[in-house]
């Protein structure tokens, strides 16, 4: 074998034990897609954090740009290239994505390079649901002229909670509701409504159990529970559920 032969097959065979090495110390590198929290910029990266598997949702300590940055997708196979991985560190900062505080998932991540996902909320990290003290639905964080939050303590029909958990949050009932709600009774209705309305569901000729994320999530399954009716109980459900899941978001956005 000549000379330049056998130095080709020692660099091969040092590359693949490098290889199997990286396939062994990094058993949790993710191919992940991170977004900034202000404006619309993607990246994409090979890494760990913390030297744990990528989670979507996870704020990171990311810099570029001088910006705030989350994991918005991961793919679920392991990364097991010798090149290129990163172990990049849990974000430490004070200041919350906006994005990431609310009370429940209402869109899936994808891979992109047009769109940070500005829908997605509720993601438990970094005290950035409901009111955790990093999260713009703190009262005591959002009043921190630092914070980069707008107050998310809205009452009226046009608040996030009410276009979340009304189909039509200005119809009469609804509106009339809402507008008589605020934190000396959101607490009763909260506690006591989706209980109500389970129960109710629990009896239906065709019961659909939850999640119920949305005002569109509580009609669908009505419809499916109390299919070719009208009226109550169909009604009386939609109408519990809504206004106790509105009376459990505004608690969070209120701090009350």
């Amino acid at each position: 074998m000549k000379k330049t032969q056998l130095r080709k097959k020692i660099r091969e065979s040092i590359k693949k034990e490098l290889g199997l090495l990286n396939e062994q110390a990094n058993p949790n590198a993710r191919y992940i897609q991170i977004s900034t929290c202000w404006g619309a910029n993607t990246r994409y990266r090979h890494a760990t954090v913390d030297g744990g598997v990528p989670q979507v949702g996870q704020m990171i300590d990311w810099t570029t740009m001088n910006r705030t940055w989350f994991i918005t997708a991961v793919q679920t196979t392991p990364w097991t290239s010798p090149q290129g991985v990163q172990n990049i560190g849990s974000y430490q900062g004070t200041t919350c994505c906006p994005h990431l505080c609310g009370t429940s998932v209402n869109q899936t991540p994808v891979w992109t390079t047009n769109n940070p996902n500005y829908g997605m909320t509720g993601m438990n990290n970094v005290g950035c649901s409901g009111n955790g003290n990093m999260c713009c639905g703190n009262a005591n964080y959002a009043a921190n002229t630092g914070s980069n939050c707008t107050s998310s303590c809205d009452t009226t029909p046009a608040s996030a909670c009410a276009q979340q958990w009304f189909q039509n949050p200005n119809a009469t009932w609804a509106a009339n509701w809402i507008n008589n709600r605020d934190c000396s009774n959101y607490n009763w209705p909260g506690n006591n409504l989706p209980v109500q309305a389970l129960q109710l569901m629990s009896s239906a000729p065709n019961p659909q159990p939850g999640p119920y994320n949305s005002w569109n999530d509580i009609w669908t399954k009505a419809n499916a529970a109390w299919p070719n009716t009208t009226g109550a109980p169909k009604n009386t459900f939609i109408g519990k559920m809504a206004k106790g899941r509105y009376a459990e978001c505004q608690i969070a956005a209120c701090n009350c």
